[in-house]
């Protein structure tokens, strides 16, 4: 053939992945069958959470200027092309923004449930848009530990439950943040 190959160039055409193995789904097949999801644990009792912490060494915290201070002091931008004005601008405006994490386990199973009774049955996934509640948001708190995958298929199993009595069939539509917590456990540990 005359094609000529350029090796810059990836190619993405459905022949190069003819018989490759279909390794997430064998892993969600396993991980369904072998390994069902645990109950959530119960939040812990505060009478049985130490009152005296003062014994506990919780060393020093840094700040956001601490910690972005080394990368400023640098000659190479962050990322290779973030300037560092924009960088001391993003450090002055997360200051400015006022800190209610009093309850943030709270405020992100609120953001879930909110999400799952309201929006994930007509999210548009197809898009790549965050807008308009088409995508969840809980990356973050999946990310922070202020969510667990656990805490989301709890969740999500919970609004079909409650739907099924109430209509008398198990909606799929929201099966889907179900999936995509297994699409993230395959990624982190293969």
């Amino acid at each position: 053939s005359n094609k000529q190959s350029n090796p810059n160039i990836i190619t993405i055409d459905p022949t190069c992945f003819e018989g490759m193995p279909a390794i997430m789904g064998d892993f969600r097949r396993v991980a369904r069958t072998a390994a069902p999801v645990r109950e959530l644990y119960e939040h812990p009792n505060p009478e049985s959470i130490a009152k005296d912490l003062t014994h506990v060494n919780t060393g020093n915290v840094p700040s956001l200027e601490e910690l972005t201070k080394p990368l400023l002091e640098s000659d190479v931008p962050i990322l290779g092309c973030i300037p560092n004005e924009l960088v001391m601008k993003l450090v002055e405006s997360a200051n400015d923004i006022p800190h209610k994490n009093d309850n943030i386990e709270e405020q992100s199973l609120l953001h879930l449930r909110n999400f799952v009774q309201k929006h994930a049955a007509t999210a548009d996934r197809s898009l790549c848009d965050v807008s308009n509640n088409n995508a969840s948001m809980l990356s973050l708190p999946l990310a922070l530990g202020t969510l667990s995958p656990r805490q989301v298929y709890h969740c999500v199993k919970e609004e079909q439950n409650k739907l099924e009595i109430e209509q008398g069939n198990s909606p799929s539509d929201i099966n889907w943040l179900i999936s995509h917590m297994e699409m993230r456990d395959y990624f982190l540990f293969n």
